[in-house]
């Protein structure tokens, strides 16, 4: 028969938990988030996801049909809006 010598102390360190599993750049995305959802207008929330999602002003402007300087001038007063606020 074999027998093991476990430490139940070192397993327990091997695999604890963090208290914060979230970093820096984690926090800072879920402020992001958050004033995302609570200070944009239902529009200035679509077209800022639309503009994260296709990460093209033109591709932005082709759905929402306007120009592409349009559609750039809002995204960056949108972006502008949110600068502030971090």
């Amino acid at each position: 028969m074999t027998q093991f010598n476990i430490n139940l102390k070192e397993i327990n360190e091997e695999y604890k938990i963090e208290e914060d599993i979230f970093t820096d750049y984690d926090w800072d995305y879920i402020k992001l988030i958050k004033i995302i959802e609570s200070k944009l207008t239902t529009a200035e929330q679509i077209i800022i996801k639309m503009y994260a999602e296709l990460a093209s002003v033109r591709k932005v402007g082709q759905i929402l049909g306007v120009s592409q300087s349009t559609a750039y001038l809002e995204i960056t007063r949108i972006k502008n809006k949110i600068k502030e606020w971090l």
